[in-house]
C-alpha cells in the first residue's frame, strides 16, 4: 500500500469493510445465558481516491463473549487469508463494550 517517505500507511479517503459471523452457545450448558461462541470471516481495507478490488483483505477467526456485569467483554483470534509482507497483523483481539 501507499507509503509516505518514513515507510508508514498513509491511510486514505475510502474504507471497505464488511464481515459474516455465526454464533453458537458454548459447549457448557451453565454459560448457555452469558457466553457464546462465534466464527467469523473479514473483509476491508482502506483506499486513496478509488477501490482497488484486490487489495482487499480477508481473514478467519474465532471468538468468545462473555456478558459479563459490566459490558460485553470479546477475545477472538483471527487468521489473515492473503496479507501481504508489508500489512501489519494482529490475531488476538480483546475488546470491551455494547453487543447487538
Amino acid at each position: 500500500g501507499p507509503r509516505d517517505s518514513t515507510g508508514d500507511p498513509l491511510g486514505g479517503n475510502i474504507k471497505l469493510v464488511g464481515g459474516l459471523e455465526l454464533y453458537s452457545p458454548p459447549p457448557f450448558a451453565q454459560l448457555d445465558s452469558t457466553v457464546r461462541m462465534s466464527v467469523f470471516l473479514d473483509a476491508g481495507n482502506v483506499f486513496q481516491d478509488r477501490v482497488e478490488l484486490d487489495e482487499i483483505r480477508y481473514s478467519v477467526g474465532i471468538g468468545a463473549t462473555w456478558l459479563s456485569p459490566m459490558g460485553a467483554m470479546t477475545l477472538s483470534y483471527g487468521v489473515p487469508l492473503n496479507d501481504k509482507s508489508y500489512d501489519d497483523v494482529e490475531n488476538f483481539q480483546f475488546s470491551f463494550g455494547s453487543v447487538f
